[in-house]
């Protein structure tokens, strides 16, 4: 579109699949000026240098970096909080894996001290998104539900568009001089596969991801962290089994297969097999069943 081409700047309004469209345009076109406003606070899209790419039937096709981020995010709390409550919770549910994700993708590098200083600060700020999911998330979603503006709710959002945002783009490096990605691992990978899976695809990004967490403590062997978080999962209803996104186990072949294909797949502490993240899947659905069972 010739107005877009020589447009001085791109403003992109939306979620974050229109905010990625916007900022791959922006990208094209020599790296143009962008400035994001998002209206749902469902995932850091409006603040990060990175974007998820899609096939038109919606399977995951690949990442994107542009060379730089939005030059400032404007965010309308009153905006958000008159939004849809399903894509908030959605947002809490992908938000959550950084603390997860980061610490899982970095643990060797960490260990090792092999690691620079921008990302070791994003495995710091990892860490500070999941009290404000944890401590203000039940009550932001009565808040959204009920279309109030309020403190919680401006906690959370803050929370999953900037806190997480900014562990993204400190965590990530695509230049060949210091190439590293600690940003996701294989709860995102879980969410990939299912983009290939008919009855899982039709679920939001950051619902799916959340059960992806759990996969990868169950893999992970952090069987007490992972219990610790059912609590949670339960009181706001995010999943915690295969049959709450609609996945059954005929479909894990197909899921791993995808999976296996991310780069993702290859963030990890020590590497892994197909075998291996198809148990943590059925591991996992078996430990929330049991769970659910003994708190009815």
């Amino acid at each position: 579109m010739p107005e877009v081409r020589d447009a001085d700047m791109i403003f992109g309004i939306g979620g974050g699949r229109a905010l990625d469209t916007c900022k791959c345009a922006a990208g094209h076109l020599n790296n143009k000026p962008i400035f994001t406003f998002p209206t749902l606070a469902s995932n850091c899209a409006p603040c990060t240098a990175l974007c998820v790419m899609y096939y038109p039937d919606g399977s995951m096709r690949d990442l994107y970096f542009p060379k730089r981020c939005a030059i400032h995010t404007f965010m309308d709390s009153e905006i958000i909080a008159n939004s849809p409550a399903e894509y908030m919770w959605a947002g809490i549910g992908d938000s959550l894996a950084k603390e997860f994700e980061v610490e899982y993708a970095a643990r060797n590098d960490l260990a090792n001290f092999n690691i620079l200083h921008a990302p070791l600060m994003g495995t710091a700020v990892a860490r500070c998104c999941t009290p404000a999911f944890m401590n203000y998330g039940v009550k932001a979603m009565e808040q959204i539900r009920s279309h109030t503006d309020g403190y919680e709710l401006r906690q959370v959002a803050l929370g999953i568009i900037i806190t997480a945002g900014m562990v993204s783009n400190l965590t990530v490096d695509t230049s060949p001089k210091n190439e590293y990605f600690y940003n996701d691992s294989l709860a995102h990978c879980f969410y990939y596969g299912t983009t290939v899976c008919p009855g899982a695809h039709k679920h939001l990004h950051g619902e799916v991801v959340s059960l992806g967490i759990l996969v990868l403590l169950t893999l992970d062997k952090q069987f007490e962290r992972r219990n610790s978080l059912f609590p949670f999962y339960h009181t706001m209803g995010l999943p915690m089994t295969m049959d709450a996104i609609d996945l059954p186990e005929s479909d894990l072949p197909t899921l791993v297969g995808k999976s296996s294909q991310m780069a993702n797949w290859n963030y990890v502490p020590t590497p892994i097999t197909k075998e291996q993240f198809t148990q943590a899947i059925l591991d996992t659905d078996k430990a929330a069943k049991e769970w659910l069972a003994a708190n009815k």
